[in-house]
């Protein structure tokens, strides 16, 4: 049987040639089933590189989609994911579009980030791509309150801050535009206006 989309892992290589797997983690605490977004690296020869998993975000909900992305950088790696953490306001049980360095070292991550700045309802299925100044991540929008979504995607540098302002890749069109995908390696793509 397939895995849920919201189980599905996630694998990328960064400019060394390491790996970082991201997966959901079920755990029992207290008789309560809960799930962590984790991680693990791996050298090219398939050694594991942490002897427990590192936590990203712990105890992110059974029900939630979580769909974790993660991307290749110089130094690591960039991971996105739906949180219902990284929003605050009016709308903060739907979800927000959270993003976390992690370093090749892997000692130390770097804090969760907000990605979008959209707030209403809910943010889906973010995906992160690496760029040769940074990273861009693209997610589903659904805050005019229709069924199909509307693409948006955001470009950060190669800390995580915002180089760009939220942009709409696919917004108002006709039809569902949700579940984006995205493939970027050494290719540098003009920030629109």
């Amino acid at each position: 049987e397939d895995l849920p989309a919201a189980q599905v892992p996630s694998v990328a290589e960064d400019s060394a040639g390491e790996l970082l797997f991201v997966w959901l983690a079920e755990r029992i605490a207290a008789g309560e089933r809960l799930r962590d977004l984790v991680a693990r690296r791996y050298s090219s020869a398939g050694v594991a590189r942490d002897a427990e998993p590192l936590v990203l975000e712990s105890n992110v909900g059974v029900s939630q989609p979580i769909r974790p992305s993660v991307a290749g950088l110089a130094s690591g790696w960039a991971v996105t994911w739906r949180s219902r953490r990284v929003e605050s306001g009016a709308s903060a049980s739907e979800g927000g579009i959270a993003l976390r360095l992690v370093p090749r070292t892997g000692m130390t991550l770097g804090p969760v980030r907000q990605v979008n700045t959209t707030t209403l309802l809910d943010q889906l299925d973010p995906r992160v791509a690496a760029l040769s100044t940074g990273m861009v991540v693209v997610w589903s929008d659904f805050s005019r309150e229709v069924s199909t979504g509307d693409l948006r995607m955001r470009f950060l540098n190669a800390s995580g801050a915002s180089s760009s302002a939220e942009l709409g890749v696919a917004v108002e069109e006709d039809g569902d535009q949700s579940r984006p995908f995205i493939v970027a390696r050494g290719v540098r793509l003009r920030e629109l206006p």
